[in-house]
């Protein structure tokens, strides 16, 4: 079983406050019975309840029917610290649509539709096109739903708390020593919605020898939106077929097959 050193510290302090207001009143029986309680919402429950609840907010998302009309745009807060405890901030902008996908982050942009794809690396100042291949967008989704159906084979155990914030699970997964370096992680933590299991973010602590120590992925904002007149993946760096003046200086490499 599993318990929470700050959680324990809390109980230890309620409990020594409440055998202090009680001790003279005779209501030892009352102490014991609360401090019984508390232990039993330390404890961590089984790996498969906790697991259940993750797998439960994954599908939420995984199996969402965009439809023709419908975009879902979310806005991603991303906190990164490296062995050396240097933090790293950075913010995610996503649209995704029936058949397109815009994400932008402060150094990379990927704009794809069923057409074409750019990619555009600002620290490298690269802008890549290439075609889009929606059977790899398959296959990626079914190597994806591979990966996370091996990653809950290979939990040691899980425990379920009470976030800070209302109505939200607090769900942690620690791995099995022998799966650590496969998939180069020691735990993840998951806050979720009770009621509708929705996301609310994702901490992963690394495996030692990974170059990050943990990564935070906070979750700002999730809503469906209905659509607009999108930009083409190409608008976002031409303009009348010329280069727009922002990436004038950028090297593009087009790997269309035209």
């Amino acid at each position: 079983m599993i318990f929470r050193i700050k959680g324990l510290r809390i109980f230890f302090k309620i409990c020594r406050q409440e055998y202090m207001k009680m001790k003279n009143a005779g209501n030892m029986q009352i102490v014991v019975i609360l401090c019984i309680l508390f232990c039993k919402q330390l404890v961590g429950q089984p790996a498969s309840e906790a697991i259940s609840i993750v797998k439960k907010s994954y599908d939420k998302y995984l199996n969402t029917e965009i439809k023709n009309n419908t975009v879902i745009e979310s806005n991603m807060r991303i906190v990164s610290i490296d062995r050396y405890g240097n933090k790293h901030e950075s913010k995610l902008f996503h649209q995704a649509g029936k058949d397109f996908i815009n994400s932008v982050t402060n150094e990379f942009e990927y704009h794809a539709d069923m057409n074409t794809i750019v990619s555009i690396y600002h620290k490298s100042k690269t802008i890549v096109i290439s075609d889009s291949d929606t059977s790899a967008a398959n296959s990626i989704k079914s190597k994806y739903i591979n990966f996370n159906a091996q990653l809950f084979n290979n939990i040691e155990n899980g425990t379920i708390a009470q976030s800070n914030k209302k109505d939200i699970y607090k769900i942690t997964l620690k791995l099995k020593k022998d799966a650590i370096k496969e998939f180069m992680a020691k735990e993840l933590t998951f806050e979720i919605g009770k009621d509708d299991f929705a996301l609310y973010s994702m901490h992963t602590e690394f495996s030692d020898d990974y170059n990050l120590k943990s990564t935070s992925y906070f979750i700002e904002k999730f809503n469906f939106i209905n659509n607009k007149n999108f930009q083409k993946p190409l608008e976002y760096i031409y303009t009348n077929g010329k280069i727009k003046d922002k990436f004038i200086n950028y090297k593009i490499s087009d790997f269309r097959k035209l």
